[in-house]
This record gives structure tokens, C-alpha cells and sequence, in this order.
């Protein structure tokens, strides 16, 4: 039986719900764009936890257990061949991509940490450990806000994990918020004690204080919990080499270098050294060592330029200095002085740029307003 609809209803307005998502959905869009971290962190929560790795195989296990021995007996470059094995042979497993990030992180191979890191994050997002290890590598690269967030995003996930609470400290110290630091630093050796990391982070906060004593405290802590650890030792060596005690931080550098003799950055503190005593020679040749080692490390590299730059070599100096900025080094002090390296060449056209790009860097910047004014 058919009814006849009344011809009397009033009529319908037309609906507004397609506006409105499509305004919903270009302003989740742009959220994503500008603040990605407040879109992961709800969907992370909605996604299982944690999210299930591939099945190990019998070859991945046995490269792992290589790894993890070789690690801890400090023998980093088969430790990273073991690792990058493994993530190999187990690609969907998170904790390898973790492990094989924090050993690169501290080789400071500092974009292949992220890469591996951020494979770890995509394969299980709602794990907080794979954030924490991504906020420090991020750290680490000198991309410090968006570590800072995804130390937090780590927090939001599980407040009491120790890893991210160091990794936001280190990351509030690289950003100059010592109170910040200081207190997630804190938080980190209340939750794990012996862990090395937690004792870093407690470090670089009060390096980034000031508190040089408190720091280097705080470093030997962590180098007696992994004494296997070099990046340890090279902490020790830069605060007691900013304490004045040379002897000591020759000690610890030299230990370093001992315990991973492809890692650039004890070479290239051991260079500092000799450089503040004024010995150019000798501190090239440890720079030299370094970049030698590490041809793409670009503090080596700046430092050479250093030399040069106090020899008065400007052509050597621009050279050196260029390829520091080229690999990635945002030293506003490699900036001025290659521009000044080119205005004593009388290139005034090719300085100006490098001058501009220092004093964008360092707004206080004296030697490059004073290099713009050679240059007018």
C-alpha cells in the first residue's frame, strides 16, 4: 500500500555537512604541516601498542647477538655492520632500528640515526621508546624544537620512561632551557639509575648552566656505567678542557680515541687543544686526522679552516671554511670568517652573501657587521 507524501512539508535547506568536513579536513592539513606532533600524538594512542615486529629469523638473531657483543665490548664499526645486518634481515623490527639509531647517533652519523630512528617510529608509533630514540637523535643533528616534541610525544605515551625524560633533557639543554633540563634530567636517573644516558643528560644540563664541575660529575658517571662508550669519555675531555685542566681532558680524549679509533670527534677535540695553546701546526695535523677519518665531518673541516683563517692563508681558509658550511655546519663563526677570508682577497661580491648569512645566524654578530662595512 502507497501513501502520498503531504504536499505541505516545508522544503529542505540544502545540507551543510560536505562544507564542513571539507573545511575539517584542510584544517587537519595544515596542522599536519605546521605542527605534526599534535597530529601523532592522538593517533598513536589509537594504534596498538606496540605495534607487532616481523617474525625474527634464525639469521637476524644471530647477527643481533653479534652486535649487541660488539657493542659491549666497545668494537663500534663491527657493532654498526652487525646492526645494519640485522635491520636487514628483521626490517620490521623496531628495537634493531633503535639500536642500530643510538650507535650511529653517538659515531655522530647524525642523519642516518634519524633515517633509522624514524624507520622505528613508522613501524610502531605508539611505542614511546621509538620516540625517545628519534628525540635524541634529532637532538643530536641539531634539530632541537621538533626532538623536543617528540621527546614529549614519548612523555604523552609513557610518562615514567626514563629514556625520554634524558632525551627531553638533552634537547632542553641543546635549546639553553637549563631549569627544563635540569629537572627532566632528574627525573630520567630518579627512573634508571645506571643508566649511562640518564647521567649524560643530567650532564649537558649542567653544562649548559655552566656548572662545569657538576657536569663533569655527572659524564664520569655515566663513562663508569658504560665504560665502553667513547662519546662518554669525549664529554669528560670537553669539560675539563673548558675547565683549563689540559693534561685531564688530553686523558680522557686519548682514551676515547683508544676505545673507538674511527670516531672523528676526539681527534678533532684533541685539535681544539693544541689550538687554544696556540700550536696551529699541531692542531691541523689532529684535524687532518679527523677529517681523514670522517672525510663528510664538518667541525674538522671548520677547525682546518680555523688554522688557516689565524695563518692568514685566506684562499685555504675560504676552501676549508666552504666545504664546513656545504656538509651541513651552522657555525655563525665559519660564516663571518669566510667572508672575510674572501674580502682580504679583495672579492667583496662573493664575501657579502657569506657576511649577510653570519649575521642572520648571529645578529650580534661584530665581525660580520664589520666585514659589511669593508664592503659597502
Amino acid at each position: 500500500m502507497l501513501f502520498e507524501p503531504p504536499r505541505d512539508l516545508p522544503r529542505r535547506r540544502p545540507a551543510r555537512w560536505p562544507l564542513v568536513a571539507a573545511l575539517l579536513v584542510l584544517a587537519l592539513a595544515i596542522l599536519a604541516r605546521e605542527r605534526p606532533a599534535l597530529i601523532e600524538r592522538p593517533l598513536a594512542r589509537l594504534l596498538p601498542s606496540p605495534t607487532p615486529s616481523a617474525t625474527p629469523t634464525p639469521a637476524a638473531d644471530v647477527s643481533r647477538a653479534t652486535a649487541t657483543a660488539a657493542e659491549a665490548r666497545g668494537q663500534v664499526s663491527p657493532a654498526l655492520d652487525a646492526w645494519a645486518t640485522t635491520v636487514a634481515r628483521a626490517p620490521g623490527d623496531p628495537g634493531a632500528h633503535m639500536a642500530y639509531a643510538r650507535l650511529l647517533r653517538t659515531r655522530r652519523l647524525d642523519d642516518a640515526a634519524v633515517a633509522a630512528a624514524s624507520t622505528a617510529v613508522a613501524l610502531a608509533p605508539a611505542d614511546a621508546a621509538t620516540h625517545a630514540a628519534l628525540a635524541s637523535a634529532m637532538d643530536w643533528s641539531g634539530a632541537v624544537e621538533r626532538a623536543i616534541e617528540e621527546a614529549r610525544l614519548a612523555l604523552d605515551l609513557d610518562p615514567d620512561l626514563a629514556a625520554g625524560h634524558a632525551a627531553l633533557a638533552e634537547a632542553y639543554a641543546s635549546a639553553g632551557r637549563w631549569d627544563e633540563a635540569r629537572a627532566s634530567a632528574e627525573r630520567a636517573v630518579a627512573r634508571a639509575p645506571e643508566s649511562g644516558d640518564a647521567h649524560r643528560a643530567l650532564g649537558m644540563a649542567f653544562e649548559a648552566r655552566g656548572d662545569l664541575a657538576a657536569a663533569g660529575a655527572a659524564f664520569r658517571r655515566a663513562a663508569a656505567l658504560e665504560p665502553q662508550v667513547a662519546a662518554h669519555r669525549v664529554d669528560i675531555g670537553r669539560v675539563l678542557r673548558l675547565s683549563g685542566d689540559v693534561d685531564g681532558a688530553r686523558a680522557a680524549l686519548h682514551g676515547a680515541s683508544d676505545i673507538d679509533p674511527e670516531d672523528p670527534v676526539p681527534y678533532d677535540q684533541l685539535g681544539l687543544l693544541d689550538y687554544d695553546a696556540g700550536d696551529w701546526d699541531a692542531a691541523a695535523a689532529r684535524f687532518r686526522r679527523a677529517v681523514t677519518v670522517r672525510p663528510d665531518y664538518a667541525p674538522g673541516h671548520g677547525h682546518l679552516g680555523w688554522v688557516a683563517y689565524a695563518k692568514r692563508d685566506w684562499p685555504a681558509a675560504a676552501e676549508h671554511l666552504e666545504r664546513a658550511i656545504a656538509l651541513g655546519a651552522r657555525n655563525p663563526e665559519y660564516f663571518y670568517e669566510l667572508g672575510l677570508a674572501l674580502v682580504y682577497q679583495g672579492d667583496c661580491a662573493a664575501a657579502r652573501p657569506w657576511l649577510e648569512r653570519a649575521l642572520a645566524l648571529g645578529p650580534g654578530s661584530v665581525p660580520a657587521r664589520d666585514g659589511l662595512a669593508l664592503c659597502p
